[in-house]
């Protein structure tokens, strides 16, 4: 990893897979500039660089209106 421009413009608070949703996710504190949804960001995970990108609200579907 290249850290001459490195930047912390987010802390992960947590994170899984959620086996409804069939996708990996992380909840993070953003800094106002990056928050905006689609942005890509790099995330370390246990050591592994991966992709991630912001999305615009939770995927979780309290009420079950997504449920087929």
């Amino acid at each position: 990893m290249n850290t001459t421009n490195f930047r912390r413009d987010y802390l992960t608070t947590s994170g899984g897979y959620g086996h409804r949703l069939q996708k990996s996710y992380a909840l993070a504190l953003l800094d106002t500039d990056i928050r905006t949804v689609g942005t890509q960001l790099d995330l370390h995970v246990m050591g592994e660089l991966r992709m991630a990108k912001v999305i615009d609200m939770s995927p979780y579907d309290p009420k079950g209106c997504k449920m087929k």
